[in-house]
């Protein structure tokens, strides 16, 4: 026969387990947008980086297309 006790120490255990497992999956979604914010901001610091090449190149052509000094 089963004591309370050994009810209590089995449910105590699984609960543990399933919170244990529902904390992991949280870590690793904060990890993934995580990530992603880092890849986010890479692509975004490449675009304006190109933004202001072109800029500084449309500036440096004149109109008619030549090359200031």
């Amino acid at each position: 026969m089963t004591t309370f006790q050994e009810v209590a120490d089995r449910t105590f255990d699984a609960a543990r387990e399933r919170v244990q497992a529902f904390y992991e999956e949280v870590a690793k979604r904060i990890e993934s947008a995580i990530d992603a914010g880092r890849r986010f901001i890479g692509d975004f610091a490449e675009n304006v980086e190109s933004a202001l090449t072109a800029r500084q190149e449309s500036a440096r052509v004149g109109l008619g297309g030549r090359i200031r000094q």
